[in-house]
């Protein structure tokens, strides 16, 4: 699944489209430190069921006495009512003898429920009890069930159409003249398969299923295997499916609607179709594209055929997620699937292609082989998250987009572990919240993060061997990390579980100090060499000395250290085993030293001061002797390890200096993205006039040599995007001119044609930045009449650019009323507005005003509500607004308690304060020094 329920995704694309994606990307999923979770352990809370008895079952994860092996599903959603009824049929297998069945079911009515052995004789069902907390049933029977025996779990089941895009539930859009139409689809990842049938909805408790949907006859039906017959009934129309392969309860999938698709066939015979509503159609022909492609590829890659016979994508209007692998039927936000050339910029088009391969390669890894529990979410999505960007490269080789993987989503991984209340990649979880919470960039970025790096030293024939090995070994099986880890030792000569156990078991990641000094040889004699020390990489150094001293103390790395020097860009290789401390030879006269070649290892480099001087000389005279990705990771890192306190501030600022000469996206993603903390954090103050006139100054040679045209490769209208974008932002009048002249000729002519897709964003938020209510008004008529889903989220990026009030106002009631504004692009909205200097204490306000009905809207379990507090609060950075945050989180413990979410925020608000204390003194002198220097 796409990370839609975080607010990252793994690609950080151009600056003007990160809000407008906001709520899409993000991304919003030890041993376990012990190999022992406790998510099944004993728990002291007195459980009652829906009658006030107690509730005789105190563990979290439902036993293995009996399991499922089959489910005969039949569902009749009613699109007039909104309301669906369904039967269904679980053959059992009894492994242990016992006199109950345990089972997963919320917010269904049942009834009829029977248990039948193997000669159809029912058994009686004494009592049933539920309790809503852990959505669990309990069937006590009048004897027992006997080991290795066969059940029949028979029940009727009926709900109303979830209204929240979890479980099977109602979304709905209106067609071009304006007429509304309603479909069923559903979302059932992590654990909501149990809102539209009773089940064991565990990923472990894998069967088949046969699947049949009772439908008017103007609407369609797709499920997750191809249609065998349709039959009717009661002036009906029912819908038989094919028996599915063997597969986990939150890959089930349905969908009932009047779309239509396009269609095409592999070379392999996979039948593949892209569905969307009516005058959508003609959009889903890229994404068909892309997915035939990338799927023919991928049975090349894993030297496995893909198991079923077809696969279907459907556009949803309303989808909580990102979008969703389930197996055969993958579901996708429209924004996601969906691509216009008259509307789509080239960001959108290569997001397209790069969501349709994520949820393809879960097809392999996910579906075919399931992690065990959910604490394993990264075998899911790690890999998925990394092989994307594999299956997008053979696509579209000019992309360039495993560069973009080191400039975008391996730092944001190391940006999302760099804190205290991060989590290890496996991590015990306990509840639906738990679940929820660890869609995140832990389990998508630093999970694939750490595959690539393995990838890297394995090399790639190892990688592509051992996968192929785990994956038929574990077909239609589950699996845990240690299972992987076998199959890349058999193929190499390392023990790959050492190395990596110690990046997915524990927190955090290496900052790798690296110093010239003397050591001796074999022969006792000296020669010059570099010392090598390893430590845990935190954000923060307010931590007092105990904190972080525990922290940091016994975390150590198995690292594969590459580096060139300035005389040779040879790559070497030098592993920093499990110590603090090692070293190695290496020539005085080798001159800079440029370690973690290609950011491809999960750490940072700090060098010695002599060091960093060389290096910076060597960007100011020629930039070009480190790739454009070494130039990009050598700033992010600088700047952290600033912020961190383990270098001046004055070295990250001093290598900017060259970025008048830089013509690369890479490098100035980097630049832009940590110059733009430091402008978040100085916004309020004097410096930040010497903050604008430096960028402005650094980024003006960029405008002339890239203009404002629509011209170049995809990383050319990155980079045009990003500084055209910061120039506006920053107050160049001349950027401002520009994007006022091209509003004037899209009013005029009512046509947005004049203004190029990838420039749209910038040109809207400009000038509703520096414009009055009639360009606000003109704008958001145009929100409200677009169909076009892309489109609109770059308008509602310019919506929330308003510097009045009372129209940033009209945005948040909007996004909590869910009409107007969907459901789905409620956070985006919020967000978007706390992003604007006018709007960070309005949303702030609007949040705790609103947030019983926020909770509501999203439910409990979800993470949203969570991640709007740490967005709302990521730029507070004094006293008491760090005290208002806290009272805040103690107002609603309830909710915060079970999740980190409360303690990411104050951390961040902590940093801040002390990143002000700290660097804001010396900013501004070097501000005010290097303006006066240069201009």
């Amino acid at each position: 699944m796409e990370k839609g329920k975080t607010i990252k995704y793994s690609i950080k694309f151009p600056q003007i489209l990160l809000i407008s994606l906001i709520a899409i990307l993000s991304i919003t999923h030890g041993s376990l430190l012990r190999r022992v979770s406790r998510e099944n352990q004993d728990t002291e809370k007195k459980l009652l069921d829906t009658k006030g008895r107690p509730f005789n079952y105190k563990l979290i994860r439902i036993p293995k006495d009996v399991r499922p092996l089959h489910y005969d599903l039949y569902l009749h959603p009613n699109l007039d009512t909104l309301h669906f009824k369904g039967k269904v049929q679980i053959l059992l297998k009894c492994f242990k003898s016992t006199s109950r069945i345990i089972l997963h079911v919320k917010d269904l009515k049942t009834d009829n429920i029977r248990v039948l052995n193997d000669k159809d004789a029912e058994i009686k069902v004494k009592d049933v009890s539920e309790n809503t907390e852990r959505n669990l049933m309990i069937l006590d029977l009048s004897e027992d069930l006997k080991k290795d025996k066969e059940y029949r779990l028979a029940m009727d089941f009926n709900a109303k159409l979830a209204e929240n895009m979890e479980g099977f539930y109602k979304s709905e859009y209106k067609t071009k003249d304006g007429k509304k139409r309603v479909l069923a689809t559903t979302q059932f990842e992590p654990v909501y398969a149990r809102k539209a049938f009773p089940c064991f909805d565990e990923p472990e408790f894998k069967a088949t299923f046969e699947i049949k949907i009772l439908r008017d006859e103007k609407y369609s039906s797709i499920s997750n295997m191809p249609l065998l017959r349709t039959t009717q009934q009661d002036g009906l129309y029912l819908d038989h499916y094919k028996k599915s392969v063997k597969m986990s309860t939150y890959l089930v999938a349905f969908v009932v609607s009047d779309f239509k698709f396009t269609e095409t066939t592999t070379k392999n015979g996979v039948k593949v179709r892209v569905w969307a509503k009516e005058h959508a159609v003609k959009q889903t022909e890229f994404g068909l594209d892309v997915a035939q492609h990338v799927l023919t590829y991928y049975e090349k890659f894993f030297n496995i055929k893909y198991p079923l016979p077809k696969i279907d994508l459907i556009a949803v209007p309303d989808f909580g997620s990102g979008a969703m692998e389930n197996w055969g039927l993958m579901t996708f936000r429209e924004t996601l699937l969906l691509f216009d050339p008259k509307s789509g910029s080239a960001g959108d088009k290569q997001l397209v292609a790069i969501v349709v391969a994520h949820e393809l390669a879960h097809q392999w890894f996910g579906n075919l082989v399931t992690m065990e529990w959910w604490n394993d979410l990264w075998l899911n999505e790690g890999f998925a998250n990394y092989i994307e960007y594999v299956g997008t490269d053979d696509y579209a080789k000019d992309w360039r987009v495993l560069d973009q993987f080191a400039a975008d989503t391996f730092q944001s991984a190391l940006g999302a572990d760099s804190i205290v209340n991060t989590h290890p990649i496996s991590v015990p979880v306990d509840n639906p919240a738990q679940i929820n919470e660890i869609f995140d960039g832990i389990s998508y970025d630093k999970g694939s993060s750490v595959i690539r790096m393995l990838r890297n030293f394995l090399g790639d024939r190892a990688f592509r061997k051992g996968l192929e090995n785990y994956l038929n070994k574990h077909a239609y099986q589950n699996a845990v990390a240690d299972d992987l880890w076998e199959a890349f030792s058999k193929v190499s000569s390392l023990n790959v579980k050492a190395i990596m156990d110690s990046w997915v078991e524990q927190k955090g990641y290496p900052v790798v100090t690296m110093k010239s000094s003397r050591l001796l040889d074999d022969n006792a004699k000296t020669q010059h060499g570099i010392d090598v020390v390893q430590e845990r990489f935190l954000i923060d150094p307010a931590l007092d000395k105990h904190q972080r001293k525990s922290e940091i103390g016994g975390k150590k790395w198995y690292i594969p250290l590459t580096y060139i020097t300035q005389d040779s860009d040879k790559e070497h290789l030098f592993w920093v085993n499990h110590t603090s401390r090692s070293s190695f030879p290496l020539k005085k006269s080798s001159g800079w030293i440029k370690a973690n070649v290609g950011h491809m290892g999960l750490y940072r480099v700090n060098y010695d001061q002599d060091n960093w001087e060389m290096l910076s000389n060597q960007l100011s005279h020629n930039h070009k002797a480190l790739s454009s990705v070494d130039r990009s990771g050598l700033l992010d890192d600088a700047f952290h390890l600033a912020r961190a306190g383990l270098l001046p501030m004055t070295i990250p600022l001093k290598l900017t200096q060259y970025l008048n000469k830089e013509k690369e996206y890479f490098p100035w993603s980097s630049a832009l993205g940590n110059l733009a903390y430091i402008g978040s954090m100085i916004s309020m103050t004097e410096t930040y006039g010497l903050y604008e006139n430096y960028l402005v100054k650094k980024l003006k040679p960029l405008e002339l040599f890239l203009k404002w045209e629509d011209k170049g490769t995809i990383l050319d209208k990155y980079l045009r995007a990003s500084v055209l974008k910061s120039l506006c932002t920053h107050g160049d009048q001349g950027c401002i001119d520009i994007t006022q002249d091209l509003f004037t000729k899209f009013v005029d002519n009512d046509e947005e044609l004049s203004i190029a897709p990838h420039l749209r964003a910038t040109v809207y938020y400009t000038v509703i930045k520096h414009g009055g209510t009639t360009e606000w008004e003109f704008l958001w008529s145009k929100y409200k009449a677009e169909t076009d889903a892309t489109h609109k989220g770059k308008i509602m990026l310019g919506l929330t650019s308003a510097r009045q009030p009372w129209l940033l106002q009209r945005v948040l009631d909007n996004a909590m009323k869910g009409n107007t504004i969907r459901k789905q692009d409620m956070l985006s909205a919020i967000i978007g507005v706390s992003r604007n200097p006018v709007g960070r204490l309005q949303a702030w306000e609007f949040y705790k005003a609103n947030f019983d009905k926020i909770v509501k809207r999203v439910g409990e379990d979800s993470n949203d509500y969570g991640i709007l507090l740490q967005r709302l609060t990521d730029h507070f950075n004094t006293k008491n607004q760090l005290e208002e945050v806290k009272e805040f989180i103690k107002k609603h413990s309830s909710l915060f308690n079970n999740t980190r979410a409360g303690k990411k925020a104050l951390e961040s608000i902590k940093t801040n304060i002390h990143w002000m204390k700290t660097h804001y003194v010396t900013i501004f002198n070097w501000l005010k020094q290097v303006n006066n220097e240069e201009y």
